[in-house]
């Protein structure tokens, strides 16, 4: 569903000269499924799911930089939220 409202968004604002590489940015589900799997695991306190000792899946394999982009802004979103809780705490 996600994919689909994107690939309608993207053919909605067609008319635009989008350079290429926003023109095929997260355009499959291996992408989408690499960037959430990232971003979810920068999220959450827990241990990485795929780590050195556990096998890491072909799909992140392939779109790793899909991986690391979605763990990264996983990261500036879990900072946000610690230091706004940081700031509500001390007000």
């Amino acid at each position: 569903m996600l994919i689909s409202i994107w690939r309608r968004l993207k053919s909605a604002l067609g008319f635009f000269n989008f350079p290429k590489w926003l023109k095929t940015f997260l355009n499959t589900e291996d992408e989408w499924h690499s960037f959430i799997v990232g971003l979810c695991e920068s999220i959450h306190i827990f241990k990485p799911l795929f780590s050195k000792d556990n096998a890491i899946p072909e799909y992140i394999i392939k779109e790793y930089h899909y991986y690391i982009f979605g763990r990264a802004l996983g990261f500036i979103i879990l900072a946000f939220f610690i230091l706004s809780l940081v700031k509500l705490g001390g007000a």
